[in-house]
């Protein structure tokens, strides 16, 4: 056990708060150092310092006084406190002790002691006085009484150790200098050393007991183990026998076991294969089928395509079918309505131009006569009914113009339907070629994909097809 540190506080005589690192600086270079000073100083509250952290107890009072944790704190203080940090063989450890009176105050009642042990970081291992004494014994090797009388001899206390008895003082000392497992290890040398002399003396007893052979009965012994070496050879050739025999009848039980499980094994074979003649049958067509599965994917992907061709084909040739039908009927409508239209502009121009000609012949032979007869009143007057009947006349040769103009624009309407009906007609003939190389091309690519007897069924087929097609 080494102490590396101490710290406390309003003990005895010191009061405040005092620390000593025994694991630095000079105390810890000096081998060996001194505590001085005149009585009453407080150095042996050092050394209560160290025993109250350790066991909760002053080295300098009786274990039978009852006010030793009272005279330990100074007085005028309301609280006290030793610390220390000390090293053994299991690591480093610090053991506290706590008094204080209550409120902390110096007229207070004295308070319950407290107790704390915790390892290097500082975690709490134990609390509790009897749990924490126990701890500190197990960790030191040492109780309160042997520390006082090996590690920290108080003042007038050396005497004690030096009165000690034999067995104490090694005891003592053995636990300081760490000898004790030489101790063991002489107890365990003296049993051995016991158990083997005991176990000489009886073997030297049993070799006392053996009597020596003569030579007629080593020779009978000899004789005999020549007789039993024969005997056993004889054996040993005998149980070769045996063991080949025993072999080759274990063999054959084994070999008629295995025959027995292989015809039970063939008997189910034969059931599951009978069973599964459906199957195979089955299997086989699928195993014929199987090259031409591609084939009939690329037959069945075409059939699709082919139906829905067929159907916007048919669909197509219906919309076909009623555009041209509405057309037609448009057509006519507009070709009757635009004739009808001609006729008429045509009646008409015709009683305009016959109308102009024989107002024309009229005016002429009004103003001639106008030359000769100009100061004539009711000349004059008819003259101006004649003007008005020319502009009459005027306006309707305008309208002549006009409708010869609608005619045009109606004839360019009538030819462009025309070439409309033309252009539909012949994209109608081309969507039926393209509609025929598609279907011819598929029916090549079906006779590919299919065997020859297929081919022959679709052949006659499609004769029967064009005979349906060619009869009435």
């Amino acid at each position: 056990m080494k102490i590396l540190h101490l710290a406390f506080q309003n003990l005895n005589s010191l009061k405040g708060r005092f620390d000593i690192d025994f694991s630095h600086g000079s105390l810890a270079e000096a081998g060996i150092f001194a505590i001085t000073g005149p009585t009453g100083s407080g150095k042996t509250t050092i050394l209560d310092a160290i025993t109250l952290a350790l066991f909760g107890k002053a080295a300098r009072y009786d274990d039978n006084k009852r006010n030793n944790p009272e005279n330990m704190m100074s007085r005028g203080t309301g609280e006290c406190f030793a610390e220390v940090s000390f090293e053994c063989g299991k690591g480093i450890y610090s053991a506290r002790w706590d008094l204080s009176r209550a409120r902390k105050k110096p007229d207070g009642r004295i308070q319950g002691t407290k107790r704390q042990l915790a390892d290097a970081s500082g975690d709490v291992l134990e609390t509790k006085i009897r749990l924490v004494d126990e701890a500190v014994t197990e960790l030191t090797g040492l109780d309160y009484h042997r520390f006082l009388r090996s590690v920290l001899l108080a003042q007038g206390r050396f005497k004690e150790f030096l009165d000690a008895g034999i067995n104490d003082r090694g005891e003592l000392l053995e636990r300081i200098t760490g000898t004790e497992i030489y101790s063991e290890l002489s107890i365990l040398a003296h049993e051995a050393a016991r158990e083997k002399e005991e176990a000489l003396k009886d073997a030297r007893t049993a070799a006392n007991l053996i009597s020596l052979l003569s030579e007629e009965d080593l020779k009978s012994l000899a004789e005999e183990h020549d007789t039993q070496a024969r005997l056993k050879q004889t054996l040993e050739a005998e149980l070769g026998t045996v063991t080949g025999r025993l072999e080759c009848h274990t063999a054959w039980v084994k070999a008629t076991a295995e025959k027995e499980t292989i015809q039970t094994e063939q008997k189910t074979w034969q059931e599951q294969n009978t069973g599964f003649q459906p199957q195979r049958e089955k299997l086989e067509r699928h195993q014929a089928a199987a090259p031409l599965a591609g084939d009939l994917k690329i037959w069945a992907s075409k059939n699709i395509t082919l139906t829905a061709l067929k159907n916007q084909l048919a669909q197509l040739q219906t919309n076909h079918t009623n555009a041209r039908n509405d057309t037609a009927t448009a057509f006519a409508s507009a070709v009757a309505a635009c004739t009808k239209q001609i006729r008429a502009i045509e009646a008409r121009r015709g009683k305009g131009l016959a109308q102009k000609e024989a107002l024309t012949v009229d005016i002429a032979t009004i103003e001639a006569w106008q030359g000769a007869h100009s100061s004539d009143e009711s000349i004059e007057n008819a003259l101006s009914r004649l003007r008005g009947n020319a502009e009459e006349i005027r306006s309707m040769a305008q309208g002549l113009i006009e409708a010869d103009k609608a005619a045009a624009l109606t004839r360019q309407s009538m030819d462009r339907l025309q070439k409309e009906v033309a252009q539909a007609n012949a994209d109608e003939a081309q969507l039926k070629k393209r509609t025929d190389r598609k279907r011819e091309f598929r029916k090549k690519t079906h006779r590919r994909s299919c065997g020859p007897q297929a081919q022959n069924r679709m052949d006659q087929k499609e004769g029967d097809g064009r005979r349906d097609a060619q009869s009435p």
